[in-house]
């Protein structure tokens, strides 16, 4: 029965959600940004798969996932910084 309730959660909610996000949110994001985020999938599947299945990722995984979220990290940054810049 738990089998089923996730199966539907995960065929009925988050896959729908998800596919929707990803269909209307660049709308209001430039398409490199949308990029970049979507590229945490490298991050969050085998960060899913450690703590849900509890098989390791390897040190490449870990590297791969370190240089998305520091790029994502100083791209926003960057545009932080040059958004109080020009509203001063």
């Amino acid at each position: 029965m738990r089998q089923a309730i996730e199966m539907f959660l995960l065929g009925g909610v988050v896959i729908p959600l998800s596919f929707y996000l990803i269909a209307h949110g660049p709308r209001y994001l430039p398409a490199a940004e949308t990029s970049l985020i979507l590229l945490l999938e490298v991050l969050f599947g085998p960060l899913l798969v450690w703590l849900i299945v509890g098989e390791t990722p390897t040190s490449n995984v870990l590297l791969g996932s370190a240089v998305v979220v520091l790029t994502l990290s100083g791209l926003f940054a960057w545009q932080w910084r040059k958004e109080l810049k020009t509203s001063q």
